[in-house]
């Protein structure tokens, strides 16, 4: 857990080529205050990663799990559970077929806005999605 709120990042955990994480609790407690696009818990970048059993919560004015690199492919987040966060997963515009990033077997809930977003190319495979969408209209808090 982030303790104090801290502009020396904007993510908890962010993939390179070829990383593994699992059995985690990434909790960012509110506390992620940087600023730009992609404030999230896990940031997706680099290829060939592996995420899985993972719980991702609390990034009020941000994302639970972004696919943000457009060069990045064959990513798998399996059985991640995204929850208290302003968007739940999002697939970067200019992602395509050939570069193919997988979120699957994952529960998303109690998310303010989109619980799943595909800007560009991505795979949600047998995900749980509910209690969510409740708070879309408004803008995401502005990181302080």
């Amino acid at each position: 857990q982030i303790e104090t709120p801290t502009s020396m990042s904007n993510f908890v955990l962010e993939t390179s080529t070829n990383s593994s994480a699992s059995f985690l609790t990434l909790d960012a407690a509110g506390n992620l205050v940087g600023s730009g696009c992609c404030i999230s818990v896990i940031r997706v970048s680099g290829s060939g990663s592996v995420v899985r059993d993972v719980e991702v919560l609390n990034v009020e004015g941000g994302v639970g799990v972004y696919f943000v690199d457009k060069s990045s492919k064959g990513n798998h987040l399996l059985r991640v559970h995204v929850h208290h966060c302003f968007y739940g997963v999002i697939f970067a515009s200019g992602l395509d077929a050939a570069h193919r990033n997988v979120f699957q077997g994952g529960t998303i809930e109690g998310v303010a806005c989109d619980s799943i977003v595909f800007a560009g190319y991505g795979e949600a495979v047998g995900n749980i999605v509910r209690n969510s969408g409740y708070d879309c209209g408004t803008d995401p808090p502005s990181p302080a």
